[in-house]
């Protein structure tokens, strides 16, 4: 069952409701710094207003360096508060991936360390092959974004790397506005492209068309932050469309696997010098790049390891 509450006092008045009301023998949280839906849930249970049911919290990606940077000041002062209050005492954390856990561990300590289970992100099946589509021509490349645009996704990033390549560029952006001072900036930096890229906004899209979007491009491109694992970047590699990330993320190892590439995002130079080859490379490379995609995006699949680690997480007992 799924219910949905509206932003706003009410929506406050009918998550206590919720939680008091609500049958559980657990409560996730799928956010660590968020006022509403961790903080206060935390602080009801730690009043002993809400009932004291075990917990889990998923960070999500939170403690990454890249997203603490953002806002730093105030989330280092809601981590000292919430900790001198002992508002995680007896919570249990999900980690989706070592990185993530020692990133727990760093923000929270040792004994949040001992209380974090690793469990990798779901992924959906792929698909046994994938068309070899769109034709690779040498001088010309299809790159797609396709994130929610927000500074933490690093759209700015991507665009000043892009701009002055040679050849013919079309660089087409997907995902949801949810920063318009942030995608006003973007744009600023998209009027100072080169004539050799074509940039273009496409908007939203229903998750259903993704994996049939991705599959038009020559490469998948998004120099993130951070990301605690990246959904998307998983439906990129089995759409067969090689990717383009920074070293913040697990997808890491890219270039042995021949799927794409993974580089810090203090060197543009780096993302650079890839550009340039793929805007150079034709459709024997690209095949190679494809294939290689398609069988990183099986081998990482789901698998029964990760659904024990599932049931791991979800059984928890006590306080």
């Amino acid at each position: 069952m799924v219910r949905y509450i509206p932003p706003g006092r009410a929506g406050v008045a009918l998550l206590w409701r919720i939680l008091r009301q609500t049958p559980h023998d657990l409560l996730y949280l799928n956010s660590f710094f968020d006022p509403v839906t961790a903080f206060l849930p935390m602080l009801w249970r730690r009043l002993g207003l809400a009932p004291g049911r075990p917990v889990v919290v998923a960070p999500r990606g939170q403690f990454s360096p890249g997203a603490l940077e953002l806002k730093m000041t105030r989330k280092h002062l809601y981590l000292g508060l919430t900790r001198a209050i002992g508002l995680w005492s007896g919570a249990w954390f999900h980690a989706t991936s070592e990185i993530e856990a020692a990133d727990i561990e760093r923000e929270l300590g040792s004994v949040a360390a001992r209380r974090t289970i690793v469990a990798p992100n779901l992924s959906a099946r792929v698909a046994d092959s994938v068309a070899a589509k769109p034709p690779k021509r040498p001088g010309e490349l299809k790159v797609v974004f396709l994130s929610r645009i927000t500074r933490k996704k690093n759209l700015l990033g991507a665009i000043r790397m892009l701009n002055g390549l040679p050849g013919r560029i079309t660089f087409d952006i997907y995902g949801p506005i949810e920063d318009q001072a942030y995608r006003r900036e973007c744009e600023e930096a998209a009027a100072k492209l080169s004539p050799s890229v074509v940039l273009t906004w496409r908007g939203e899209v229903p998750h259903e068309q993704v994996a049939e979007i991705l599959s038009h491009y020559h490469l998948f491109f998004l120099p993130t932050l951070g990301e605690n694992f990246g959904h998307v970047i998983a439906e990129a590699l089995g759409a067969g469309c090689p990717v383009l990330l920074s070293d913040r993320t697990p997808w890491r190892g890219l270039h042995p696997a021949g799927a794409g590439w993974d580089f810090p995002l203090e060197d543009a130079g780096l993302f650079r010098n890839v550009l340039e080859e793929c805007v150079a490379g034709g459709e024997h490379r690209q095949q190679a790049l494809r294939a290689a995609a398609m069988r990183l995006a099986q081998t990482t699949a789901t698998v029964s390891a990760d659904l024990e680690a599932y049931r791991s997480l979800l059984n928890r007992e006590g306080g």
